[in-house]
């Protein structure tokens, strides 16, 4: 059976991942599920959708959990503490600031979403993001076996890698999160963002990867926000129930565990796009 999306809300106010054997709680995906429950919830009311409360009810406003992952000076990160390697600023990755560049907009946090956007063209050229270190690395586990237990376990690698590159698709989303009057003078850079959603939808089509989170939040965005001809064609072309199925599958359902149930926010908007 699955749980309320209240129980998934740990002691600093955001959605974590419960593991499945102790219980432990985990925030590594925090960002990703705060911007993708809030900009769901903005999604279901403007299609007029509803959905039980026992999946709605339980996080605080978009704006007061923003003030953990985002500092004006540091940028963002995945989670507010500090304790744990998701709490650092060098570990936000595009797929978790993607669905927050969509929130920022839907809740109109103008301030925040313009110094994103500033840091990200200043600092990284609008070509990359900040995630420089590996997930779950820290100085003190570098070297270390993942799975002490198994003599073949890969090892904890704090080393400098290459962060996310953030190409055409991406800045489509800084575009539609822009009141539409300004967004509107960026449209040709939209048809080219949708031309890579479109080919993003056709791979998904024919792969197991049951990891379409971003794919279904990108082009729900698209469609409300600023829609083009393409982004019609790729809806056209996109096999929804199959992108619904993965999304239950993702979140499992079934599962006394794991994580948040955002699948009973999201399937009912993908399917609309059929």
């Amino acid at each position: 059976m699955t749980r309320p999306l209240k129980d998934y809300i740990d002691s600093f106010g955001h959605m974590g991942k419960i593991w499945h054997k102790d219980g432990r709680e985990s925030g590594g995906d925090s960002a990703q599920r705060w911007g993708m429950y809030h900009s769901g919830m903005k999604f279901l009311e403007k299609y007029q959708i509803e959905v039980s409360s026992k999946y709605t009810d339980g996080p605080e406003s978009y704006e007061v959990g923003l003030c953990g992952l985002f500092d004006e000076k540091k940028g963002w990160r995945r989670h507010p503490d500090e304790k744990a390697w998701y709490g650092d600023f060098d570990r936000m990755s595009r797929d978790q600031m993607i669905p927050n560049i969509v929130a920022l907009g839907l809740h109109k946090c103008w301030s925040v979403l313009w110094i994103t956007f500033w840091h990200h063209l200043i600092y990284r050229g609008l070509l990359l993001m900040t995630n420089t270190r590996r997930n779950g690395s820290t100085p003190e586990n570098h070297g270390q076996p993942v799975w002490p237990q198994d003599p073949l376990s890969k090892k904890f690698n704090y080393d400098w890698k290459l962060p996310d590159f953030t190409l055409f698709e991406f800045w489509g989303l800084y575009i539609r999160a822009l009141p539409k009057w300004i967004g509107v003078f960026f449209y040709p850079i939209l048809l080219i963002s949708d031309l890579m959603t479109l080919g993003g939808g056709l791979i998904r089509n024919h792969n197991d990867d049951k990891d379409v989170l971003n794919h279904c939040i990108i082009s729900v965005n698209a469609t409300v926000n600023l829609p083009t001809p393409i982004i019609w064609l790729a809806n056209k072309l996109t096999n929804w129930d199959l992108m619904a199925r993965k999304l239950r599958q993702y979140f499992n359902p079934d599962d006394a565990f794991g994580d948040p149930p955002l699948h009973k926010i999201w399937v009912p908007l993908v399917r609309r796009l059929k």
